[in-house]
């Protein structure tokens, strides 16, 4: 007697030869196409192997980054290989065990239920898996290749492949075995759909691309690598499989063989353990699950049983919707990004390119203070968004907000403190890089509940200047002193010991400061935080005696020598002349629409000295101001003028002299008498005397200098720190005390009455606290999920009202600080969802519900009753009704098919994915690479298309299975419906196809007749590519089959996939050598007009010719098929 065999073995040896027969008689039938496939399949890797080692040479030549990104590259791959492979097995084993009749065939035999579920789990870990290990193997060849491994490593790694593949198929399958009791009703498909689209905008927050740019200075290269890598830690989880695999192989790729082991060990045991689990204990599931799907009844028997719990669905959904974002700050964070943006291109195109005119903190540039200003303007706009004025209690707290401003406001600084001067791009760029370190652009109902506000502490430590103290003032008796910085006005007594305490004021930044002659007032000049200028006069106290608007920005204000009148400067070219006791009004003067540098009177009060950015000295004779005199003094300073001589001077080694009548040098500073180290020697800021005997300078040099006016001579040194930067000075009347403000907040009292300065006093100006990054808590945000827990578990219209009203109330009560209810593009898809599920439980309050129940069950009993389907294609003109039966049944299978539908979900959600982030592709790149991603863009939606009509238009012939006589014989005969399927394929395609090529070509910024040439190109596309799938699935049918993973496994699915593939590679090139806007093909030139040509019709031939003989191909065949 025979042993009886395994039932296991019985099935694995019946199938295995039942694949060499098909090879067989494929082979019979066609030699040479089987040949040529299986020389795809074995050149493939190859030529895979050599483009991935070419790529790994490229990435491992990138200083400081490349290394660690290989190796990051082999956590990523195997970590999304798992989550690919995990997807793949669900999708091939629901159809697989419960969409195919082989299972229910098998359960009539006499064969146990766990050996049909091996066999099933071992024939959809085949089919699931195949594909991936072809693709990542030449990946992991090249990789040794790379890293110079030894043999042994070759050996080891598809061991460790194998068994890293069981671990998802048994996951898999057993999530498939969970899910088929609840897949096809209707409340876990909605449910289903509600998670999807939540996985989809979580990936979508968190899968944010990290902005780092070249221009940014102030990040270090540990850092770019730290933010690159940041959101790719999750791959050294220790508990994930990948990161056993991945361990392992950069282990024994080290030569550190023990760890490498262990590692081993550790897979080889989960596998063992999950293995013998799902092998032993899994099949008498998988038979109750089985059983359940087949005896389930008519899904929409429960539909309108739905709808009468719709409450309790709502309920279910603010429930859900509170750990969504209920604030999407993403808009307003864009927003602040591209006002700094425009910024900086508003400022590249100055009218004077001089690079001394470039915005920089220095005290005599005058587009210093206005760049400052607009910069923090629009950081303020952005406060305004957030804060509690835009969204009330929800919003960033003030104190958050002010320990954040110096981040932002103190950016100019940082970069002149990297490059002596502010270069607009690493501005803009670190204002991008902090805008994503400092705030959360995404916040949930739970995050804002537990306190989280739009402001958060930064992961890297942010380099923070203190406040550059921009004006400094000394009363003339010495008795009294003021110091400014952004926002800031400080008064104090010089000889005193107290401490600052600063007053805020309506100036961003003071740009001029001086106490009167005889020191009762202190003038202020500058910009206000609105951009607008403003005169403002206050007491030795701080009181404010009179506040004057000016109609521009106020850069400089200098008092006459008997107080009676202040001279101030404006960004607009034109000199003020303000009566200080308010006697009369302002006299204006205008000169030429140059901004106002400097200002300087005579010592009797009749002439006025104003210099502007052309470096031209202006001349007023207050008498006769109508005809003013002009001097090119090649300086935008002025130091003093005594009626007959004007000291001008950039910087302390060029300090000259001259007449003002003749414009001829008297004197020039002795450059060997000024030690400015490395720095540059510009001048900052300076202050005289009454008598103009002496005047001090500060600026980019050590300390400060007293120097002699009639031979330039420096009379004292004040001594400084090495690489400082002295922004402010000021002198008293008779020249013992000076103040000096520095660009790092220090504010000093020197004592210049003897021989030697002496330091008196020093003051600091710190910053605020940096910001917690959270907040109050919010608690009655947590009554928001309470009342839809308690509507959807008591089911009561009292509950329901509470529940209902609750997010109205309560999100009411958040925004009632607020000025306005604030926009909607800063509520959050929670919060959406929030409100629609309470107006959905209030609903419960009335019959909407019953009422829906009853219409639904109405129109289940109107048997014959068109639905909107057949209403919308009754609509289609010039179709005949068996051809709109025929394209209703091709339809409606399809949506009832979960597996078929759940595939093409995930897909579009992924694509979804790409196209959120697809702006980011286009950020300061060059003409090549807007290029190259130009295509690589109609690469993928070209590729999506090919895999849309391989995966379903490919297997459609087959399903019609042994009933396809039945459409044999039908008037219309098969030939029209080949004819009709390619149709109806060709126009879903277009539906979804051009959509997202016009979508993405407006995103990349293309220009219309661009997006036309590459929608033309898709449309002919879809049409060869539905053609080639329909015919290739007529010439090699699958009719026993209706799995339509395993028809698209076969050999008539990898063929057409492979000639779809090369298809679009040759396509492109075609394209792309024939495109008029240039494209990678033209980088040594536009070629002339005959090759393009040439190249256009390459492409037309190349895609009839394969469209065409494929369907013409599966015409004859369907003509002489038997039925």
């Amino acid at each position: 007697m025979e042993p009886t065999r395994s039932p296991l073995l019985l099935l694995l040896s019946l199938h295995l030869k039942q694949l060499w027969r098909k090879l067989r008689d494929a082979n019979e039938r066609s030699g040479s196409l089987t040949w040529l496939i299986v020389g795809f399949v074995a050149t493939y890797p190859i030529i895979a192997m050599w483009l991935f080692s070419r790529g790994l040479r490229k990435l491992n030549a990138v200083q400081g980054i490349g290394p660690v990104l290989i190796e990051e590259l082999v956590f990523l791959l195997f970590a999304f290989l798992f989550m690919m492979l995990l997807f793949s097995n669900v999708v091939v084993g629901y159809t697989n065990f419960f969409r195919n009749k082989e299972s229910v065939y098998l359960f009539t035999l006499p064969i146990p239920a766990s050996g049909i579920f091996r066999w099933k789990f071992i024939e959809s870990t085949c089919i699931a898996s195949w594909a991936f290990l072809l693709l990542v193997a030449p990946l992991l060849a090249a990789y040794g290749m790379q890293q110079k491994a030894e043999w042994h490593f070759y050996v080891l790694t598809p061991v460790l492949v194998g068994l890293f593949i069981i671990l998802p198929a048994v996951l898999g399958c057993w999530t498939a075995i969970l899910l088929a009791r609840h897949l096809d009703r209707k409340l876990f498909q909605i449910g289903g759909v509600l998670v999807a689209i939540t996985i989809v905008l979580a990936l979508r927050a968190y899968l944010q691309p990290e902005v780092v740019a070249d221009e940014s200075l102030i990040i270090t290269a540990g850092e770019e690598r730290s933010r690159l890598l940041a959101k790719t830690r999750f791959v050294q989880f220790p508990f994930m499989p990948s990161y056993w695999l991945s361990r392992s192989v950069s282990e024994w790729k080290d030569g550190v063989y023990d760890l490498s082991l262990f590692y081993l060990l550790v897979l080889l045991s989960n596998v063992l353990f999950f293995g013998f689990l799902g092998f032993t204990r899994t099949g008498k599931y998988f038979y109750s699950a089985l059983s359940t799907t087949l005896s389930r009844g008519s899904l929409v028997a429960n539909w309108a049983q739905l709808v009468r719990h719709g409450g309790r669905a709502c309920a279910g959904l603010t429930l859900l919707s509170f750990f969504l974002p209920y604030l999407s700050l993403q808009d307003a964070l864009n927003s602040a990004r591209h006002e700094m943006t425009r910024l900086g291109d508003a400022k590249q195109n100055p009218v004077i390119s001089n690079r001394a005119d470039w915005p920089t903190l220095r005290a005599t540039s005058p587009r210093a203070y206005e760049f400052s200003s607009q910069l923090t303007a629009a950081f303020d706009q952005l406060a305004l968004n957030i804060g509690p004025q835009g969204l009330g209690h929800l919003g960033a707290q003030p104190g958050q907000i002010k320990g954040v401003r110096p981040a932002f406001t103190g950016l100019p600084q940082l970069v002149d403190q990297h490059l002596g001067f502010v270069d607009l791009k690493p501005v803009d760029a670190e204002f991008s890089l902090r805008i994503r370190d400092y705030f959360q652009a995404n916040l949930s109902g739970l995050a804002l509940a537990l306190g989280a506000t739009p402001i958060t502490k930064p992961l890297r430590l942010q380099p923070v200047p203190r406040p550059v103290i921009t004006a400094a003032a000394i009363s003339p008796d010495g008795q009294h002193a003021a110091a400014a910085w952004p926002g800031h006005l400080a008064q104090f007594q010089p000889n005193a010991g107290d401490s600052l305490a600063p007053a805020q004021t309506p100036f961003q930044i003071v740009t001029a400061m001086q106490y009167s002659p005889d020191g009762k007032t202190l003038a202020l000049a500058g910009i206000t935080h609105e951009g607008q200028g403003r005169i403002q006069f206050r007491k030795p106290t701080g009181e404010i005696k009179r506040d004057h608007p000016v109609p521009a920005t106020a850069l400089c204000a200098v008092y006459s020598p008997d107080g009676s009148t202040l001279a101030v400067g404006l960004a607009n070219g034109s000199t003020l002349l303000l009566p200080t006791q308010g006697d009369g009004g302002p006299r204006e003067f205008q000169h030429d629409d140059d901004r106002i540098s400097a200002l300087a009177w005579s010592p009797d009060g009749n002439q006025l000295v104003v210099t502007g950015l052309k470096s031209e000295a202006h001349i007023i004779d207050l008498e006769n101001p109508s005809d003013p005199s002009h001097l090119f003094v090649d300086a935008d300073i002025v130091s003093l003028h005594d009626g007959q001589r004007l000291l001008t001077g950039q910087k302390v080694q060029n300090l000259t002299t001259r007449l003002t009548h003749q414009n001829e040098q008297v004197a020039r500073a002795p450059r060997e008498k000024y030690d400015t180290a490395a720095q540059t020697g510009d001048i900052y800021a300076m202050a005289t005397l009454p008598g103009h005997e002496r005047f001090a300078v500060a600026g980019d040099f050590p300390g400060a200098y007293l120097i002699q006016t009639d031979t330039l001579e420096p009379l004292q040194q004040i001594p400084g720190r090495p690489n400082d930067l002295n922004t402010a000075v000021s002198l008293n009347a008779n020249g013992e005390r000076l103040v000096l403000g520095s660009r790092d907040g220090l504010v000093e009292i020197h004592d210049l009455s003897g021989s030697t300065p002496r330091l008196v006093r020093t003051l600091q100006v710190e910053n605020p606290p940096p910001p917690d990054s959270i907040g109050p808590s919010r608690s009655l945000l947590f009554l928001i999920p309470v009342a839809a827990l308690a509507a959807l578990v008591v089911n009561r219209p009292a509950v329901y009202l509470i529940g209902g009203l609750m997010p109205f109330a309560i999100m009411a009560w958040l925004f009632a600080p607020a000025q306005s209810m604030p926009a909607s593009s800063l509520w959050g898809i929670g919060l959406w969802l929030a409100l629609l599920g309470g107006m959905g439980q209030l609903a419960s309050l009335t019959s909407f519900w019953e009422t829906s129940a009853k219409s639904v069950e109405t129109r289940k009993q109107e048997r014959f009753r068109h639905g909107p389907l057949d209403r919308l294609s009754g609509w289609l003109p010039l179709i005949s009704p068996d051809t709109r039966a025929l394209l209703l049944k091709d339809i409606r299978v399809f949506c009832r098919d979960t597996a078929q539908w759940g595939q093409s979900l995930m897909l579009f959600g992924i694509l979804g994915l790409y196209f959120m982030n697809m702006h980011y592709f286009t950020q300061k790149l060059s003409n090549f690479w807007i290029y190259v991603i130009t295509y690589m863009n109609f690469a993928v939606c070209a590729l999506n298309l090919a895999t849309l009509t391989t995966r379903f238009v490919y297997p459609q012939f087959s399903l019609e299975g042994k009933r396809v006589w039945i459409i044999g014989l039908a008037p219309m005969g098969l030939v029209r419906v080949v004819l009709v399927k390619v149709g109806l394929a060709t126009a879903i395609s277009l539906l979804v196809t051009l959509p997202l090529i016009w979508l993405s070509c407006h995103m990349l910024d293309l220009p219309i007749r661009q997006t036309l040439y590459f929608i033309f190109a898709i449309t002919l596309m879809a049409l060869t590519l539905n053609s080639l799938a329909v015919g290739m699935g007529v010439l090699y049918p699958n009719l026993k089959e209706d799995n339509p993973s395993k028809i698209v496994s076969g050999f008539g699915g990898t063929f057409c996939l492979v000639l779809s593939f090369v298809y679009i590679g040759a396509c492109i090139m075609f394209l792309g050598m024939a495109s008029p806007w240039g494209s990678p093909w033209h980088l040594l030139g536009m070629p002339p007009l005959e090759k393009r040509l040439v190249a256009f019709g390459g492409f037309l031939i190349l895609s009839l010719s394969l469209g065409l003989f494929p369907l013409l191909h599966a015409r004859d065949k369907v003509t002489k098929m038997e039925h």
